[in-house]
């Protein structure tokens, strides 16, 4: 079939199974026991010439990329559910951190589910913003999913900054640092922070109404995992200018002569 296939005599789909070993097995397993397929396999005696239409599984569409393919079924058959079941008490007992996460990503193949977002515009331009955006926050729900959500608008790294101690020049630097995000985001939407601003942990600014709330409870929130990679990043680039004792950046010149 593959060769069939680079020979483009037949339109076929070639798609590599992840995992190895028992992990490829069970994927094998999982998916027929979601498609309705069955598996076809010499090593236990089958005959490859043998195979015909009814061993073949169902699906409504497939939609497959360069690193993932993505089945879409009817409904979860009754096998497809017990070994939902039996993934997720597995997941429960095992110990083992590698062998565990290989559970944990063959129960999201089996129970996972698939939403499709329509983004339309009056305009390429226009079109180009709404994908980016819509990317954007896909990705941000990813990052909660992985370590959940912090208070948004810069308050969670202006909380943290409040409780460092400053033993030296560089903490210092550091909490001044941490109060940028805050800051810059008020003068962007044009709001000074209030004298009776209180700065209660996980409190902030809501920047359309410009009252104070929990922002948690507003629903103004970061990925834990956002806010924690830029911090790090940041800190990163700074060791490394800091280190090298000075910065190339390109000057721009005003050629307009204006």
């Amino acid at each position: 079939m593959l060769a069939n296939k680079v020979k483009g005599n037949i339109k076929v789909n070639i798609v590599d199974l992840p995992g190895f070993g028992s992990t490829k097995r069970d994927t094998i397993e999982d998916l027929a026991a979601l498609t309705g397929a069955k598996i076809i396999d010499e090593e236990l005696g089958d005959d490859m010439d043998l195979i015909d239409p009814s061993v073949l599984g169902e699906a409504l569409k497939s939609v497959t990329d360069n690193r993932n393919t993505v089945l879409t079924i009817e409904s979860v058959p009754e096998d497809a559910k017990a070994r939902i079941e039996s993934t997720e008490d597995k997941i429960k007992e095992e110990q083992n951190p590698f062998i565990k996460k290989k559970l944990e990503q063959r129960l999201a193949m089996l129970s996972g589910s698939v939403g499709i977002i329509h983004v339309g515009a009056n305009s390429k331009i226009e079109l180009k913003e709404k994908k980016d955006r819509v990317e954007d926050a896909i990705y941000a729900v990813k990052a909660a999913l992985q370590e959940g959500v912090v208070p948004g608008g810069g308050v969670t790294l202006m909380n943290a900054a409040q409780k460092l101690d400053f033993n030296n020049i560089g903490e210092f630097i550091l909490a001044k640092a941490c109060l940028a995000p805050f800051n810059t985001i008020l003068e962007n939407a044009g709001i000074q922070t209030p004298d009776d601003f209180s700065y209660k942990k996980g409190y902030g600014i809501n920047v359309v109404t410009g009252k104070t709330v929990d922002m948690l409870k507003d629903g103004i929130i970061d990925p834990a995992l956002v806010t924690k990679t830029a911090l790090k990043n940041a800190i990163s680039v700074v060791t490394t200018i800091i280190s090298a004792d000075c910065v190339i950046s390109n000057m721009r010149i005003n050629e307009s002569g204006k």
